[in-house]
């Protein structure tokens, strides 16, 4: 038996740090050669990570974030950024580099174009774990620390988990990731690609083969979860879609929060919900 305590309302995770180049007031997204202009820009702060975390706090969990930042143009920023959101940080970057994902981001309603040029960061697990060590939910970062994981699953941490969409995503490359996590939160273009399945209640059934607790977000139509076994799809509150980046992040923070304070499945679902439905209605992701 593990001798660590785990801190109720508590949810830390480990990621990388974006900083977005949003250029917003599209009426469409330009074709290949084409030249639009924006009606706006801004520079934001961005990742996976942080921003689940951010929307886990606006629910009253207590929050950590490790993560990477070297020396580079943005590093004020995100310092100043992360500050401002009271999102505590522990720096996990070691050697050369920014540590950074810088992305243009161009939204345009329910749809947007993503450019990254990424920058992929390892820290040594020690302090990986050290970092995430007695969270009551742990977001964890895909293909990296699954000792890490595996650990602190069996000391009590619950282990949750997005990664994201990737063309080339199969559940091959995916499976022994999705093995540590307790909750996973694919949408349904991910989920059905990953799986080879034709609809999302089949994609739902097989992820539940590997995750215990797979839940897909279905857009403007909720998000859809297992129970005893039968699919249920729970609605989304009406909302005008002004920009949907870091709609699946706050979904997975809400979620987070749920899980930490102890709330039923459900429950759960429905602040997740709240959470994804609030982002969307204005631009950026936090």
């Amino acid at each position: 038996m593990s001798n660590t305590k785990i801190i109720k309302n508590t949810v830390a995770g480990v990621g990388m740090i974006n900083v977005d180049l949003v250029f917003s007031g599209l009426k469409r997204l330009p074709e290949a050669g084409e030249e639009l202009f924006a009606g706006d820009f801004s520079v934001r702060l961005g990742g996976g990570v942080p921003s689940s975390l951010y929307a886990a706090k606006r629910f009253g969990a207590d929050i950590k974030f490790a993560g990477y930042l070297g020396e580079s143009f943005f590093s004020d920023f995100i310092l100043k950024e992360l500050a401002a959101k009271e999102i505590p940080f522990i720096n996990l970057m070691t050697g050369e580099g920014s540590g950074i994902n810088v992305t243009a981001v161009m939204p345009v309603g329910n749809e947007r174009t993503f450019v990254t040029r990424s920058e992929p960061c390892t820290a040594d697990s020690k302090e990986v774990y050290a970092a995430l060590s007695g969270s009551a939910v742990v977001i964890a970062e895909r293909g990296k620390y699954l000792d890490v994981y595996r650990k602190l699953k069996k000391e009590g941490s619950v282990i949750v988990g997005d990664f994201g969409y990737d063309e080339n995503m199969n559940i091959r490359e995916y499976r022994d990731t999705l093995a540590v996590l307790d909750y996973y939160f694919p949408n349904e273009r991910e989920a059905k690609l990953l799986t080879l399945a034709e609809s999302a209640e089949e994609a739902l059934k097989r992820l539940s083969d590997i995750v215990p607790y797979p839940v897909i977000t279905l857009a403007e139509r909720g998000a859809m979860y297992l129970k005893n076994g039968v699919s249920v799809t729970v609605s989304a509150e009406k909302a005008t879609c002004i920009d949907a980046t870091g709609a699946g992040d706050a979904f997975l923070g809400g979620y987070a929060a749920g899980v930490a304070k102890g709330l039923d499945p459900e429950q759960c679902l429905q602040q997740a919900l709240r959470a994804g439905t609030h982002i969307i209605r204005t631009p950026g992701c936090y």
